[in-house]
């Protein structure tokens, strides 16, 4: 047993060592065969699809959990990831009694600059 699991130890850290080593290759000469500058950009520059893919998938999950915790939508994650989901449930804003309205001049006052008072602004 001590023989089977040194081996296989063995084995991963090889391949831990052979894919440090043959990625950033990989990346190199990707990028001298396609003419790209030989630059961190030039360099990187597959990489970056997987970036966008990646940070898409993190604000889906991100509206998927404000979805969950703000409308009551359980099962939300699927079809968010799947580009196939409904339209929130938002109301009429005309209808909203008793909600907080502001003019744009009063926006613009709200911004948490200090007033002329020195007193510091809300922000809402």
């Amino acid at each position: 047993c001590v023989g089977l699991c040194r081996r296989l130890c063995l084995c991963l850290v090889s391949l831990v060592v052979a894919a440090s080593l043959l990625a950033p290759l990989g990346l190199v000469m990707s990028a001298a065969v396609a003419g790209r500058p030989l630059t961190h950009e030039g360099v990187m520059q597959p990489l970056g699809g997987i970036n966008f893919a990646l940070m898409r998938f993190a604000r889906d999950i991100s509206r998927a959990k404000a979805r969950r915790r703000r409308f009551n939508q359980r099962y939300a994650l699927v079809p968010l990831l799947l580009g196939k989901e409904e339209p929130l449930p938002l109301g009429d804003p005309d209808s909203c009694i008793g909600c907080i309205s502001f003019t744009r001049d009063e926006l613009a006052d709200f911004d948490g600059r200090p007033l002329p008072d020195g007193s510091p602004s809300p922000l809402y």
